[in-house]
C-alpha cells in the first residue's frame, strides 16, 4: 500500500487522512525482471514473475537480495540489474559455512536468468523442480550426467550405497591414529551437522512453508499470498527454535510483509517477537533491534493506535541517537517514524521537527529512498495544518516533478505524489488545479496495480473529491461507485474502505440534484457502519456523523432531526442488523446510546434490552460487553 491519503469531501484539511509505507522503491525494483525494467509491456510475461520468485529463493537463502539497490537512484538501480551479476550464492558471506545443495543454487540461477527464455517456463515447472530437489530425484534445470544421476541414486539409495561409502572408510579410519585428529574431526562433524540442520530448516522453510504451500493442489487455484504467509508464519518457533537469530530476521521480514499487504496487527506481532529475540542476541541498542521497534510503531500507526505509535518511536529515537552514527540510516527512519505518528496524534507542530531531520539525515546519502519520500509526504501535510499553504504546495509540487522525472509517471512513488498533492490542492482550496492533477489518477492506477489493491481505493477515492468540487457529479460519482464496489469485493461491508466511499456517495448525492432520492440509501449505509463498528470511546464520532447527516439532508432540501433519524433507525433495525448477525449486540448499544442523547429514552431502553440479548452470539464479546456497558451509562444518565 502507498503513501496515499483520501480527501475528505466536506472541511479542506484532508492531511490527516494521508497514509504512509515503507520499503516500496526497494521492494519493486530489486523483484523486477529486466524486461520489466526496460519498459517495454509486451515483454513481460508470466516468466517475470518466476524472476521475482527466484529472487525470492535468493534472498531467503543467503539473507540478502541478488543485487544492493538499496539507496540507488532508480536509473541507476535498473542498470545494476540489468547489466550486473549477483553474487555467487555459494560463496555469498550471508551463508557462512552452510552446506548449500548445488541443485538448488541451479534453480535459483534457472529462475534468475536474464534472458527469459532460459528461466521456467511456469511456476509449475519451477514447482516441480523444487519436489524433485525435496525427494533427491534429479531436477530438470540440470544436465543428465551419468556423475549426476549417479549422485542422486545415490541419495534416494542410501542403504546401499551407505555400503560402499562404509566398506571405504574403514579402510580409511584404520589410519586415524591420532586422538587429537578424532577429537577435532568430532567437534567440526558437530558443526557440520548443526550448519546442515540449519540449511535444511531454512530449505524446507523456504520450499515447503512458502513456495510450495501456494501449489494449486495445497490451497488450491485461488490461494493468496496473505494466506500463504499466515500459514508459513504459524510454525515458526518450533521451525527455529535452535535458530533465534534466523528466527528474528525472518520475523522481520514477515512485519514488513504483513504491513506492506494491511495486516498491522499480524506485523506488530512478529515485530514484537524480532524485537525480544534481536534484544536477548545483540542487545536492546543494536541496529536490527531498534528497527523491529521502529517497525512496531508503524503497525500501531497503522492501526490508528497514536499513543502507542509514538511511545515505541519515541524510545526508538532515544535509542538510535545514543547509539547510532549522526548520519546512520535507521536515525532518520526512528525520526521519521516519530514525526508520523506526532502528526496522526494531531500534534502538528510537535512533528516538523523530527521530520526535518529524518529528511536532512536522508539528504546527506541519497534523498530518492522511499523512506525519504514518505518523510517529505508528512512534512508536507505537517505544513499544511500549521497554515504554511505556499510551503505545503512547494514541496508536494516538488516530489511529483522529481519522482515522475526519475521512473515516469506511472511509478508508485510518482503515483502516490501525485494522490497527496491532490490533497494539498483540495485543502488550499484550489479546486480547478486539483481536478487537473487528479484527471489521470484513475487510469494511472488501474495500468501500475492489479485489481483490487488498496492503492486504486485510495487514488479513486481522492480523485472523486476533486470532481465532486469543481461538480463534475458523474465522473465523481463513477469513481465512487468503483472504489465501493472494489471494497466491497477485496474487504467486506464494514471496512474503512468501504465506510470512506459510502461517505464520498452521500456527499455526491446531497451535492447533485439527479440524486438526491438516493441520499438517504447512502445516509443508512454509513450510519449503519459506525454504529456497527464505532468504540465507546467514539461516541463523538458517532455524533459528528449524525450532524454530518442531517447538514447533508438539508442541503439536499430534506429537513430531518436527530429524533427522526433515530426513529428510522429504529424501524429498519431487523433490516440493517438481522438476527445472527456477529456486529448486532455493538450495533443495538450505540444506537441506544444515540437514542438516549437525543433523547428517545424508550428507543434506548428497547435498543438496550436488544443489544444484551445478542451479547452471546457476538462476533467480539469484549467489544460486546464494552459497548453495552457505555449504553448503559448513556441510559441512566440521559445521554
Amino acid at each position: 500500500m502507498l503513501d496515499f491519503g483520501v480527501a475528505r469531501m466536506i472541511e479542506p484539511d484532508t492531511s490527516h487522512t494521508t497514509l504512509t509505507h515503507h520499503g516500496l522503491l526497494v521492494g519493486t525494483v530489486a523483484y523486477m525482471s529486466p524486461e520489466q525494467l526496460s519498459g517495454d509491456p509486451d515483454a513481460v510475461d508470466t516468466r517475470s514473475d518466476i524472476y521475482a520468485l527466484g529472487v525470492m529463493l535468493h534472498e531467503l537463502i543467503t539473507g540478502s537480495l541478488p543485487f544492493d539497490v538499496a539507496g540507488k537512484p532508480l536509473a541507476e538501480a535498473a542498470r545494476t540489474i540489468t547489466h550486473g551479476e549477483p553474487a555467487p550464492i555459494r560463496t555469498h558471506p550471508g551463508i557462512r559455512n552452510a552446506r548449500i545443495d548445488h541443485d538448488l543454487v541451479t534453480i535459483v540461477r534457472k529462475a534468475m536468468a536474464r534472458d527469459k527464455e532460459s528461466r521456467y517456463a511456469s511456476a509449475g515447472e519451477l514447482a516441480d523442480d523444487l519436489r524433485r530437489l525435496l525427494h533427491n530425484q534429479p531436477i530438470t534445470a540440470r544436465p543428465p550426467t551419468a556423475l549426476y544421476h549417479l549422485t542422486r541414486f545415490a541419495r534416494r539409495n542410501k542403504p546401499l550405497a551407505l555400503s560402499a561409502v562404509a566398506t571405504l572408510l574403514a579402510v580409511l579410519v584404520g589410519l586415524v591414529v591420532s586422538s587429537t585428529l578424532y577429537f577435532r574431526e568430532q567437534r567440526a562433524a558437530r558443526e557440520a551437522q548443526r550448519q546442515s540442520a540449519l540449511s535444511n530448516a531454512v530449505r524446507e522453510y523456504l520450499i515447503k512453508d512458502l513456495l510450495l504451500a501456494a501449489s494449486p493442489k495445497r490451497q488450491g487455484w485461488e490461494v493468496k499470498m496473505l494466506d500463504v504467509l499466515t500459514r508459513a508464519a504459524s510454525g515458526l518457533s518450533d521451525r527455529f527454535k535452535d535458530y533465534p537469530e534466523i528466527e528474528a530476521e525472518v520475523r522481520m521480514d514477515l512485519a514488513a510483509a504483513f504491513n506492506d499487504l494491511g495486516k498491522p496487527a499480524d506485523s506488530l506481532l512478529h515485530a514484537a517477537r524480532a524485537r525480544d529475540l534481536l534484544r536477548t542476541l545483540a542487545g536492546p541498542d543494536a541496529d536490527r533491534t531498534i528497527q523491529a521497534v521502529i517497525r512496531m510503531a508503524q503497525a500501531q500507526s497503522l492501526q490508528h493506535d497514536a499513543p502507542a505509535a509514538i511511545a515505541l518511536a519515541s524510545e526508538a529515537v532515544q535509542r538510535a541517537d545514543r547509539a547510532l552514527p549522526a548520519g546512520h540510516t535507521t536515525r532518520a527512519w526512528a525520526h521519521s517514524a516519530l514525526g508520523a505518528a506526532l502528526l496522526q496524534s494531531g500534534r502538528t507542530a510537535d512533528a516538523i521537527a523530527p521530520l526535518r531531520l529524518a529528511i536532512a539525515i536522508w539528504d546527506t546519502g541519497d534523498a530518492s529512498v522511499p523512506d525519504a519520500i514518505a518523510t517529505r509526504t508528512w512534512l508536507a501535510s505537517a505544513l499544511l495544518q500549521t497554515g504554511d499553504t505556499d510551503a505545503s504546495l512547494d514541496l508536494s509540487r516538488q516530489l511529483l516533478t522529481q519522482l515522475e522525472q526519475a521512473g515516469g509517471p506511472a511509478t508508485p512513488e510518482a503515483l502516490a505524489a501525485r494522490n497527496n498533492l491532490i490533497n494539498v490542492l483540495l485543502a488550499a482550496q484550489r479546486w480547478a488545479e486539483a481536478a487537473d492533477v487528479a484527471a489521470p489518477l484513475p487510469d494511472l492506477l488501474v495500468r501500475t496495480f492489479p485489481p483490487g489493491d488498496q492503492s486504486i481505493i485510495f487514488g479513486c477515492l481522492t480523485a472523486a473529491a476533486a470532481m465532486l468540487r469543481v461538480e463534475r457529479f458523474a465522473d465523481a460519482e463513477r469513481l465512487a461507485l468503483q472504489t465501493h464496489q472494489l471494497a466491497l469485493t477485496g474487504f467486506d461491508d464494514l471496512h474503512w474502505f468501504t465506510e470512506k466511499a459510502t461517505t464520498a456517495l452521500r456527499h455526491i448525492c446531497a451535492r447533485w440534484p439527479d440524486r438526491r432520492e438516493n441520499l438517504w440509501s447512502w445516509q443508512q449505509q454509513g450510519l449503519r457502519i459506525r454504529l456497527m463498528v464505532a468504540t465507546p470511546d467514539e461516541r463523538e464520532a458517532t455524533a459528528n456523523l449524525l450532524g454530518e447527516v442531517l447538514t447533508l439532508q438539508r442541503q439536499a432540501g430534506q429537513e430531518l432531526t436527530g429524533p427522526d433519524v433515530v426513529r428510522r433507525l429504529w424501524e429498519l433495525r431487523d433490516q440493517i442488523a438481522p438476527q445472527g448477525h456477529g456486529r448486532r449486540a455493538v450495533f443495538f448499544a450505540n444506537l441506544a446510546a444515540l437514542a438516549a442523547e437525543q433523547p428517545l429514552p424508550s428507543i434506548a431502553a428497547e435498543a438496550l434490552d436488544f443489544a444484551r440479548q445478542s451479547a452471546p452470539s457476538a462476533a467480539d464479546p469484549a467489544a460486546a460487553q464494552a459497548s453495552i456497558r457505555a449504553a448503559q451509562a448513556a441510559v441512566h444518565t440521559g445521554r
